[in-house]
């Protein structure tokens, strides 16, 4: 399988299946993620968990995926119902559609580096925050 499918079933696999054990059979023993804390596979699964526990009905969409040999970079397109408490903010039933970017780094097939960065201020914004 090649870094664009794998990256593609992480997204799948992790975040729509909202699977955040998933984290694990992707990542090498050495990943470090770049964008949640702590930087490390755990962190990335703690954060589906906190995604999850906030968000329903939740969509990652690829709109645009970029392979080099060993860098897959996607911008997604994230929607969802704000269900659940979501840094200090009580549901109330927004919508969002906000903006991410991810860059996946892999060598032999497992991811070793994570980037993110999502469009917060628009997230915060929607949820009335």
């Amino acid at each position: 399988m090649d870094h664009r499918d794998l990256a593609l079933r992480f997204v799948e696999e992790v975040w729509e299946q909202r699977t955040p054990d998933a984290v694990f059979r992707f990542t090498d023993p050495a990943f470090v993620d770049h964008a949640y804390l702590p930087g490390t596979a755990a962190g990335h699964a703690r954060m589906v968990h906190t995604f999850c526990a906030a968000f329903s009905a939740s969509r990652h969409a690829v709109e645009h995926i970029v392979t080099g040999d060993e860098l897959v970079l996607m911008r997604l397109r994230v929607s969802a119902t704000h269900t659940g408490t979501f840094r200090e903010h009580e549901a109330r039933g927004a919508l969002i559609d906000v903006q991410q970017y991810r860059s996946f780094r892999f060598r032999e097939g497992r991811m070793v580096e994570h980037w993110a960065l999502l469009d917060t201020a628009t997230l915060l914004r929607q949820i009335g925050a």
